[in-house]
């Protein structure tokens, strides 16, 4: 089973998905741009290269990893990702009909105070997603963030509807990575046991 998993840069979803897989070894969590970059021939890491490259030849390739993993039946794939990339304060949409070949939608999303907070302790790596100027204003970042919050909501809603795929929605608050957790794996046992009785 394949779980397509996104959300804004800040929410979490990287410390969610290997806490599932910690938790639970049915899970294996994979981060979606490290598995472009290798397919791509780019340094893992090197966002900016990968920014670089034409939305129409990400998707193609991508639509082929996400086939790929598909044909294995053995695993529950985690697929660490996004709907909607926000760069340099522009959004763009990175999801196409590739995502039909997935199993179940996932969106995390958190507060948007922590996720500025996330990011900002996360100085080490430049995800560029808005200009350098917009952080000297508190205010302006956190209505930044939650416009795109409400961006990638909307895409995992249109998607879910679009491609008739099952969904959820995890909280993923501050301290509280536990409750993220168990609430995911209650929503796996609950949606594979529904397949099960349908088959």
């Amino acid at each position: 089973m394949i779980y397509y998993v996104g959300g804004i840069n800040g929410v979490g979803k990287t410390s969610l998905l290997q806490g599932i897989a910690k938790k639970d070894n049915r899970f294996s969590h994979i981060k979606g741009s490290t598995l472009l970059m290798c397919r791509l021939g780019i340094r893992d890491g090197d966002y900016e290269s990968l920014r670089n490259l034409s939305t129409e030849l990400k998707n193609k390739e991508f639509g082929e990893i996400v086939k790929s993993l598909k044909s294995d039946k053995n695993h529950n794939i985690l697929i660490d990702a996004h709907f909607i990339n926000l760069i340099n304060g522009k959004e763009y949409r990175v999801v196409d009909s590739w995502i039909s070949y997935v199993d179940v939608l996932v969106l995390v999303e958190a507060n948007e105070n922590e996720v500025m907070n996330r990011i900002l302790k996360d100085s080490g790596r430049n995800r560029a997603m808005f200009n350098d100027d917009v952080w000297q204003s508190k205010e302006f970042v956190i209505h930044k963030i939650h416009e795109y919050m409400l961006s990638t909501r909307t895409e995992f809603y249109n998607l879910s509807k679009k491609y008739l795929l099952p969904s959820i929605v995890i909280q993923n608050r501050e301290n509280k990575i536990n409750l993220g957790i168990e609430s995911f794996l209650e929503f796996h046992n609950q949606h594979v046991s529904n397949h099960l009785i349908s088959d």
